[in-house]
């Protein structure tokens, strides 16, 4: 029996290698359960890396038999088909003896303990939710991500996620400070890959209050000295003020001064002849939002 695996293009990958495992006369694959480590649950009629007839096993992501997962005589005749449970659980069909001590009793359903998965729903930023998976937790083949901001009666499709390292994410968004996120992965199993599921997670989303900046007096200001002096005050509401930033209208910006766990703010800024556009930006400890204000300050001749 040939087993191979492909690359995204198509070609041969020829890191997969299985070797001699699932060999055997009339040796047959039914069906195999990909987890989110990339490891391989694989079912069917055939003999395993140690000699012995088997109609379970795991693979490794090079292809090698995973010999930690072994359940030994748990499962004698074919087992026909496999699905991952959210958690990891390995549920088998087919026709096969349970167990010894069930010997002649028929069995056409199972389940097997297996490694534990992970899985961490949250959202990083106002802008970014991701979904962390691992271990056993079955693979996606697509991850939908929702909104509810009325306790969970309703959601709202936030859109589809990217496949990253470790998991699913999705950018680009404007999220409320508080609500419930959800989402939604599509797994495919069974006999054949036919059948399909969601493991789905929920999570409280709870995002920092943004902080707030306010400048003293005017946001526009004529002069003609070559230095003024901007005043402000920078506060949030959660307690969590971690820098306060000056940035000047110079193609690559500067920095005037940033300073942790300060609700007050000063810069003295030199000013070029001409428009001069100063910003103040306030960052919560988070680095989950900020507040800019500006202040344009108009130099003319002496």
């Amino acid at each position: 029996m040939e087993r191979y695996r492909l690359n995204a293009n198509g070609s041969h990958d020829l890191t997969f290698n299985p070797g001699e495992l699932l060999a055997g006369p009339g040796a047959t694959v039914f069906g195999m359960a990909l987890q989110a480590d990339g490891k391989v649950i694989v079912s069917g009629g055939f003999v395993d890396a140690g000699g012995d007839d088997d109609s379970i096993c795991r693979v490794k992501t090079d292809g090698t038999h995973d010999a930690t997962f072994d359940p030994g005589d748990t499962l004698v005749g074919f087992c026909e088909g496999v699905a991952l449970q959210a958690l990891g659980d390995v549920i088998c069909g087919g026709a096969f003896f349970e167990a010894p001590s069930s010997m002649g009793n028929d069995n056409f359903l199972c389940r097997l303990d297996n490694d534990a998965a992970t899985s961490l729903l949250s959202a990083t930023s106002l802008s970014r939710v991701q979904w962390t998976r691992g271990g056993s937790a079955p693979e996606a083949v697509w991850v939908e991500f929702e909104l509810s901001t009325d306790g969970g009666a309703s959601f709202t499709s936030l859109g589809f996620g990217e496949r990253t390292a470790g998991g699913w994410e999705l950018t680009g968004l404007n999220l409320p400070t508080q609500g419930q996120l959800r989402a939604r992965a599509l797994t495919r199993a069974g006999q054949y890959g036919g059948s399909s599921s969601f493991a789905v997670e929920t999570a409280a989303l709870s995002l920092a209050n943004p902080p707030l900046v306010t400048i003293s007096g005017a946001r526009t200001v004529k002069t003609t000295r070559s230095r003024i002096t901007i005043r402000g005050t920078a506060t949030d509401r959660d307690g969590n003020l971690a820098a306060v930033q000056f940035i000047d209208s110079r193609p690559k910006g500067k920095s005037f001064r940033s300073t942790l766990g300060t609700a007050s703010c000063l810069a003295k800024v030199v000013l070029k002849p001409g428009r001069n556009s100063v910003q103040v930006k306030a960052t919560d400890s988070g680095n989950l939002t900020s507040a800019i204000q500006r202040v344009t300050v108009v130099r003319g001749k002496n």
